[in-house]
């Protein structure tokens, strides 16, 4: 193991990878840094008061320092892990807005809730259109919510990813 500590930047790092910011419990207000490699390695002191540096005290171990090894473990475990993945529900209700949006755009529209308030246009091409929108938005929207509560129900198989629900959503289609 290779174990680096800097105590002013609270820098602790095994086998080159370092994090800093990192609390050092335990460690002697005294020690500038540790250095260690393999099975040796050093410990490197401030400078006192009156001027003068200790000497650096060689070390075999680094058991004294076990705390800032653990410090150094929760930091990189939160460097490393990956994210979770993201909630299917939340995937699923994603693509159903950006299903929406882009049939929307289809006619210029920025996406559906820009489409939606055309409902009461004057202009009747663009009341037809938003009225589409609002009914498009709400059976796709009341059809997706209920296949949803199939599943929780447990009366329909959980879907593997929005793949599996898009062909049961109503067809999204303009008005002539």
């Amino acid at each position: 193991m290779q174990l680096t500590i800097i105590a002013d930047d609270g820098f602790v790092a095994v086998d080159r990878a370092g994090y800093t910011g990192l609390e050092l419990p335990g460690l002697d207000p005294a020690i500038h840094a540790v250095q260690f490699t393999g099975a040796s390695g050093w410990v490197e002191y401030r400078t006192l008061l009156d001027g003068t540096k200790p000497a650096n005290a060689p070390i075999e171990s680094v058991e004294a320092f076990q705390a800032c090894i653990d410090a150094w473990s929760v930091a990189h475990a939160a460097a490393t892990t990956p994210p979770p993945p993201p909630d299917l529900r939340e995937v699923i209700v994603s693509a159903v807005q950006q299903r929406l949006d882009t049939f929307a755009r289809t006619r210029n529209y920025d996406g559906i809730l820009s489409a939606c308030t055309y409902a009461t246009s004057t202009v009747p091409a663009f009341q037809a259109e938003g009225q589409c929108c609002i009914a498009a938005r709400d059976a796709t929207w009341a059809m997706l919510y209920a296949l949803l509560a199939e599943v929780e129900a447990g009366t329909r198989p959980t879907p593997t990813g929005y793949a599996d629900i898009e062909p049961l959503l109503p067809v999204l289609e303009w008005p002539e």
